[in-house]
């Protein structure tokens, strides 16, 4: 399945990736996803089959597994979001904020890593 998905060209620049355009079309295997991941594709998705629906999910790098990256970083900020909503847990925890900002760069330098690693 091909999902056009909107890339973070701000972090790819700041993790030294190129990332000449704004979207990318990336090839997953639904089957490869866990289920909660495909609900959480499929809840992101607009305009037929683009990701993701909301800012700040955008994915880096452009590849597969940076797709990957950003699903479970949204499924970790909805996990928070479940007890509070994000804007209230963010206010009333600049631990919080950190954490998730720190979350998302593990999750984009792993899916670095990964992607670094096919194509070798």
């Amino acid at each position: 399945m091909k999902i056009l998905c909107d890339v973070d060209q701000v972090e790819c620049l700041r993790h030294g990736v190129d990332a000449p355009s704004s979207t990318i079309e990336v090839e997953v295997d639904p089957k490869s996803l866990t289920e909660e991941q495909r609900n959480f594709v499929a809840s992101q998705l607009y305009d037929g089959l683009r990701f993701p629906n909301s800012p700040g999910s955008e994915i880096c790098p452009p590849t597969c597994e940076g797709l990957i990256a950003a699903v479970n970083y949204g499924l970790e900020k909805d996990k928070i979001g479940s007890r509070h909503t994000v804007d209230e847990a963010l206010q009333d925890s600049p631990d919080l904020m950190k954490e998730l900002k720190e979350l998302r760069q593990t999750l984009i330098k792993a899916a670095i890593k990964e992607a670094d690693r096919r194509a070798a």
